[in-house]
């Protein structure tokens, strides 16, 4: 077994490991980018719940509190209804951005070496 892995060592030129680090750079940033994306759907999903809760309890409180950021204020119902309308739509906005850079991380991650 060990004749057989010697036979088989590879010589790498400089090229070649300059192209293999540029690929291992991508896929970490492409990694990077796919866990941002999650996490940015994971919000919208929290944002859509919270978008129910506010809808079930819309007769019952005069002032909900809402989370911005770190910080929990405490809003009437409209003013807290057009926050987490706003909040969606920059959420939307970049889940879209996200998509679109890792479409075009990939078809540059791949493309080099034939899989697109």
């Amino acid at each position: 077994m060990a004749a057989t892995m010697k036979d088989s060592d590879a010589q790498v030129t400089y090229e070649d490991q300059q192209k293999i680090n540029r690929f291992a750079r991508t896929n970490a940033r492409l990694m990077d980018f796919k866990e941002e994306l999650a996490a940015k759907e994971k919000e919208l999903e929290n944002l859509k719940d919270a978008e129910e809760e506010f809808m079930l309890a819309e007769g019952d409180a005069e002032v909900i509190p809402y989370q911005i950021r770190e910080v929990l204020v405490e809003m009437n119902v409209e003013d807290a209804q057009s926050a987490l309308e706003k909040a969606k739509e920059v959420c939307l906005e970049e889940i879209a951005a996200l998509k679109q850079k890792a479409i075009y991380m990939t078809k540059n991650h791949y493309a080099p070496i034939g899989r697109v």
